[in-house]
Order: C-alpha cells, then structure tokens, then sequence
C-alpha cells in the first residue's frame, strides 16, 4: 500500500526542493483550473435561472391575459352585450342586403 505524503512542517529544506515545488504548482494549476470550471458552471446556472424566471413571467403574464380575457367576455355575455351586439350586427346586414337590392333595381 502507497503511503500518503505529507507536508514536511520541522524541515525548511523539503519546502525548497524541485519536488515540493513542482508538486504545489500542479496543486495551485488544479485549483486554478478547478476555480475556473466552478466559474463557468456557476454562470451557467445563473443564466439557466435567469432563463427559467424569464419563462415563468411570461406563463404568468399569458395566463394573466387569458383571465381578463374571459372575465370581458363573461361580463359581456352577463350584461347581454355580446347578445346584443350580434343582433345589430344582424340587422346592419340585412338593411345593407336592402340598400344593395334597391340598388340593383335602380341600375336595370
């Protein structure tokens, strides 16, 4: 079984060697490249919230929309509005249906 290194504390000399040096600048470099990473990861994850925050407002404010939508409609067709406008509408067909046949007569 390999035994675990440790960092000499009694013994200046080890902290000097090419070893030691070597060994915490591939120490350093990981944490360096390991910070990085985390960074990137954590940008990502920000924008993904940002993304799905943005995606619940505007569900929020479709729905929204849809809701005073239909309390319009159920207000009009509570007030009769929608029933009477489609009887005008009706009537404004047929007097237009009129003055287009009476039309028709005067030109022959």
């Amino acid at each position: 079984m390999a035994e675990i290194a440790s960092v000499p504390s009694s013994k200046p000399d080890e902290f000097r060697s090419s070893n030691w040096k070597g060994d915490q600048s591939a120490l350093f470099a990981t944490g360096v490249g390991t910070k990085i990473a985390l960074d990137k990861h954590m940008q990502a994850y920000k924008r993904l919230q940002e993304q799905q925050s943005c995606i619940r407002e505007q569900e929020y404010n479709r729905k929204k929309a849809c809701t005073e939508r239909a309390d319009d409609l159920g207000r009009l067709m509570h007030n009769g509005a929608a029933e009477s406008a489609c009887s005008k509408l009706l009537r404004y067909e047929e007097q237009m249906m009129k003055i287009r046949d009476h039309l028709k007569e005067l030109a022959e």
